[in-house]
């Protein structure tokens, strides 16, 4: 697995959830030319968080969810992930030396990327008001691993190298029109449609190359590939609960995307086998669909808490959270085969065959996030706590 990036990953998520030691206590800044007398419970004024000549205890109402007047607000989120990405086809390989007793190598069928990875999500937006909202959304992940190709049964002494390289790519970018519903203060869910544009890309590779038992030289590569790219409509939720009289939430949430677009993919191999002084058996193919219109289906979901805060001497809110996630990218479409190289020159006999389809993945983890808001647009003091 790739591991480029890791440390700078996990400082991230350490910097997000650095951010509430800058927190402060839930304190407003009077203007001065406010008339405290005038005030009632329940009035509204415009005010931000900081320090100040005149510090008041306030009930802070510490969401961007709850500001009436239009704000920007931004946020990144970094994910840790167990990824299953193929091609829903797999490779295969074995040869044999008939002058040896079992089979010297036969390769467990290859079939796409199985490992652990990591994903940053980032996104940006316009509260215009209570209830309306826009949103541009980034999510990426890629990952690679090469490694000795993983043989059925212990093979046979011999000196070809055989390693296996798989790799996948997956990102999308969401624009999307948020409806919110609920206080604010208490419990809140937000509905968003828009729309999404996804690219998934997934491709595995065996290499054989050496001598392999006495006299066989083995020089051979098989390669499937499966991707896709395309838009389309996109609706999510993203809902949540205070727990007692405290800043932390509870979460949950989900998103639905169907994609149209167009899926490539291709199973190939090709190769030489000398074993003197017979004649090379060599040989090269190819099955490929490139261009076809199809369709992806992406479905998203997400639990977890999260823990709102003013930020010190600053007018900005923000929250830190820590979610478990669930993502499924499956590909519409049938299988579009394969390719193979076999046959026998001088004691070895090679059987190879690398088939591809619609391509899918899976993917679970652990996702860690932080948000800024830029001002708290107003606050609410009972007329008790302005006595001077």
């Amino acid at each position: 697995m790739k591991t480029n990036g890791v440390v700078g990953g996990a400082a991230i998520v350490l910097c997000l959830f650095a951010l509430p030691l800058l927190a402060r206590g839930e304190y407003v800044v009077l203007p001065e030319e406010t008339d405290k007398e005038a005030l009632a419970a329940g009035d509204t004024y415009t005010g931000y968080l900081g320090d100040g000549p005149e510090l008041i205890p306030g009930d802070s109402n510490c969401d961007c969810f709850g500001c009436r007047e239009p704000h920007w607000f931004g946020g990144v989120e970094m994910s840790f992930v167990k990824l299953n990405a193929n091609q829903r086809g797999n490779i295969t390989l074995t040869f044999n030396d008939n002058t040896t007793v079992g089979t010297d190598f036969q390769a467990a069928p290859v079939s796409g990327i199985d490992s652990f990875g990591y994903a940053p999500r980032m996104w940006i937006g316009r509260q215009f008001g209570e209830n309306w909202g826009t949103a541009v959304r980034f999510w990426s992940l890629s990952d690679s691993d090469i490694s000795p190709t993983t043989p059925i049964a212990p093979p046979l002494p011999n000196f070809a190298t055989i390693l296996t390289n798989n790799q996948a790519a997956l990102y999308s970018v969401d624009l999307d029109l948020i409806r919110s519903f609920g206080d604010g203060e208490t419990w809140k869910i937000d509905a968003m449609f828009g729309a999404r544009y996804g690219s998934y890309s997934s491709q595995s590779e065996v290499f054989a190359f050496g001598v392999f038992t006495t006299g066989n030289f083995v020089n051979l590569t098989l390669q499937n590939h499966s991707s896709f790219a395309g838009t389309g409509p996109t609706m999510a939720f993203l809902a949540r609960r205070r727990i007692g009289e405290t800043n932390c939430f509870f979460l949950f949430g989900g998103r639905g995307s169907h994609l149209w677009g167009e899926r490539n993919d291709f199973g190939r191999s090709a190769g030489t086998v000398v074993s003197s002084p017979s004649a090379p058996l060599v040989g090269a193919a190819t099955v490929s669909r490139s261009g076809d219109a199809t369709f992806m289906n992406i479905v998203e979901a997400q639990t977890g808490f999260q823990w709102e805060f003013p930020l010190y001497n600053n007018r900005v809110n923000a929250f830190t959270r820590a979610m478990a996630e669930y993502q499924l990218w499956t590909m519409g479409g049938g299988a579009t085969g394969g390719a193979g190289f076999g046959g026998t020159i001088g004691d070895l006999t090679t059987n190879s065959f690398a088939a591809t389809g619609a391509g899918a993945a899976n993917l679970y983890g652990v996702s860690f996030a932080a948000e800024h808001w830029t001002i708290r647009s107003y606050q609410v003091i009972p007329a008790a706590k302005l006595t001077p």
